[in-house]
């Protein structure tokens, strides 16, 4: 009996998740964020430019789909920027590559899903290995390279609204509290 009650209990459960799957990409509009209150989002990492070594590879249209199917509203695209970058020349971008992000922006608007740019590896600091070579934290020149990575999104995405697209600027600078003693 209770053999029954249990499969008749997981095939409603596949029913259910199928109907949702079929269901197109939900229109839900996305909330506007304030300095008093950010929006609930909720949603994934998309790991297509993590890491240079490891993956970069274009955003798929079809990942924002089924995150929006699903009903989640936000991803957040960690990046590291030698993969944007031409010939390890950390002043020189790929417009091929910027363009693929581009296109990730863009899904995000379609499918009613907030993005967040974030560096996970950014000039002169990096929580993954290989380490950076020069600090983002005391090496001027590094500095301003970063700023000019963040300044180039900053122009290409001016036009997008805070609703659809926001920036986290680094990974997890944990190591750099305690380095400088600010942890406290």
């Amino acid at each position: 009996m209770y053999g029954k009650t249990i499969l008749a209990a997981f095939i409603s459960i596949l029913m259910f998740i199928s109907i949702a799957l079929a269901q197109p990409a939900r229109a839900v509009p996305l909330p506007e964020p304030t300095a008093e209150k950010l929006p609930g989002y909720r949603g994934f990492n998309l790991l297509n430019k993590f890491h240079k070594d490891w993956n970069n590879s274009p955003f798929l249209e079809e990942d924002f789909k089924l995150i929006a199917e699903l009903g989640f509203n936000f991803v957040r695209l960690p990046m590291d920027y030698r993969c944007w970058i031409k010939d390890n020349d950390w002043t020189s971008f790929n417009e091929e590559v910027l363009a693929q992000i581009d296109q990730a922006v863009n899904w995000g608007i379609k499918y009613n899903i907030h993005v967040c740019l974030n560096f996970h590896r950014c000039p002169g600091y990096t929580v993954a290995n290989p380490k950076e070579k020069t600090s983002l934290w005391t090496d001027p020149e590094t500095q301003r390279i970063c700023a000019l990575h963040w300044a180039t999104f900053a122009r290409r995405y001016k036009h997008i609204p805070n609703k659809n697209l926001s920036f986290n600027l680094t990974a997890i600078p944990y190591e750099v509290g305690l380095k400088l003693n600010i942890s406290k």
